[in-house]
């Protein structure tokens, strides 16, 4: 408890054990050397750590690493970091902004979960896979998702998430309650897709499902499914306004298009 400084001696390659600093509440500075490659799980874990520095070299931030850590305030990541994992920075209050760098493949469920000050995250274009509850409980407002995302969790269910910008023109494979994934309290989120992409959004079973689908680029126009009337979409195709119910096209005068 009474522990406030930790510097690790030059030379080591792996900080391993499990919880190390578990409850640390008084521990505000750690300076890792260059050189370490792993660290352990839960590492700092419920600890005081305010600010900190992951060497290069460091390829996975394991599960529970912050976790609870409400005095953290910022984290410098290197680019050799691959995975953030489960709950990794669960907890982390004082949080309000991070950078995760290119090269993060998968961010674990929870990751961010009661991060209750994180408002701004930036998303690398190396991102494959995001899991479960990310968002929960965090001041994100807005996620923009880039073309290389194939895999969504529950991602956004029960956070303050109103907007996602989606790059991809295919609609990402979602792992998650299929109910109703994109709400929260009263209000639904907005999913921003490619131009000449609502199409594909609005016929997948779990898109369909968001409030809004808005076309970005190209000549697109606002494309708006309603949820309490058979879905019906506007879209702009070959520069003519297209709806789109049930999967069926139609024109602005209700006649059914090939």
């Amino acid at each position: 408890q009474e522990l406030t400084q930790v510097t690790f001696a030059s030379g080591i390659k792996a900080i391993d054990c499990m919880y190390m600093f578990n409850a640390c509440n008084n521990l505000e500075s750690v300076t890792i050397p260059a050189g370490v490659t792993k660290l352990g799980l839960g590492l700092f874990s419920n600890s005081g750590v305010k600010n900190i520095v992951i060497p290069a070299g460091v390829t996975a931030l394991p599960d529970y690493l912050f976790s609870s850590c409400s005095l953290l305030e910022s984290v410098s990541l290197p680019s050799t970091v691959e995975s953030i994992g489960v709950a990794a920075f669960n907890g982390c209050k004082s949080l309000s902004s991070l950078t995760i760098p290119n090269g993060v493949t998968t961010i674990g469920d929870r990751a961010f979960a009661g991060c209750s000050n994180l408002a701004n995250i930036a998303i690398p274009s190396s991102l494959t896979t995001i899991k479960s509850d990310v968002f929960y409980m965090t001041k994100v407002e807005e996620v923009t998702l880039p073309a290389s995302v194939t895999t969504l969790g529950d991602v956004f269910k029960l956070s303050r998430v109103e907007t996602v910008t989606i790059l991809s023109e295919v609609p990402p494979t979602f792992e998650g309650d299929t109910d109703d994934p994109f709400y929260f309290g009263e209000s639904c989120m907005v999913v921003r897709v490619p131009y000449g992409s609502a199409s594909a959004y609005v016929a997948d079973p779990v898109f369909s499902k968001a409030e809004s689908i808005i076309e970005f680029g190209g000549t697109a126009i606002k494309s708006t499914i309603d949820r309490s009337a058979n879905k019906a979409l506007k879209v702009v195709e070959n520069g003519k306004v297209v709806i789109i119910r049930d999967g069926e096209k139609y024109d602005l005068g209700g006649a059914r298009l090939k």
